[in-house]
């Protein structure tokens, strides 16, 4: 199963590619998970993340508990991600 979670912010051209995918790959579950409600913080504020991100992929993750994850998080966007390991155990 792969999991998209779409901020209701993406460029047309990254929703073409994970519908590409989709048709592409009929054989895969493609969820696409998106933010709860309609007054949706700003993106660049300062909870824009925390609501459009975190929430609906706890959400999920609680929903589900899969074994395993693989996360599109790259160490070069931000001084924080800078520190994050290849591999994490969520336990």
């Amino acid at each position: 199963e792969l999991v998209f979670i779409d901020t209701l912010e993406h460029f047309p051209e990254t929703l073409r590619t994970r519908d590409d995918i989709a048709l592409r790959y009929p054989e895969i579950t493609l969820t696409t998970l998106v933010p709860e409600g309609t007054d949706l913080p700003a993106c660049g504020s300062a909870e824009c993340c925390t609501v459009r991100k975190v929430l609906p992929l706890r959400a999920f993750l609680e929903s589900r508990q899969p074994s395993a994850l693989l996360s599109a998080r790259s160490r070069f966007q931000s001084e924080m991600r800078a520190v994050l390991n290849t591999v994490e155990d969520a336990g």
